[in-house]
């Protein structure tokens, strides 16, 4: 394993949580019922989103923690998990764009989006992609 492929893990996993927690903190599962038609009926509140939230957190870490010994996958894992969140930053904002409010998840969403984007050209640049 690469020297920094612990640190930008752990890195990564402490943002996600923040995203989350802002995401858990406001009711998020709340929101979607009252700005999303097709969330209206919703059944899962703020607890039940916590018990997902947790349990990807530690699906994420376990899977880094599994391929922590090799570099090129770690470093494709991190570029995938990293192209989900771009999408899932960009999905907070337009929602928030359309909707006239603000969607749980869009201020971290915000910050993090331009860090996101460097750790996953980082990433490409390093597997040999420019």
């Amino acid at each position: 394993m690469e020297r920094k492929a612990r640190p930008a893990w752990i890195a990564i996993i402490i943002l996600f949580v923040i995203h989350n927690l802002e995401e858990i903190v406001f009711d998020l599962p709340e929101w979607g019922r009252e700005h999303i038609a097709f969330l209206s009926d919703l059944s899962v509140g703020r607890f039940g989103f916590a018990l997902v939230v947790a349990l990807l957190v530690l699906i994420v870490s376990a899977i880094a923690w599994m391929y922590r010994s090799d570099a090129q996958r770690t470093r494709r894992l991190k570029m995938l998990f990293l192209s989900i969140m771009i999408v899932v930053f960009l999905w907070h904002i337009g929602v928030s764009l359309a909707t006239h409010s603000i969607q749980p998840g869009v201020v971290t969403a915000a910050a993090f989006l331009p860090i996101h984007i460097i750790w996953w050209r980082r990433c490409r640049s390093l597997d040999g992609n420019s």
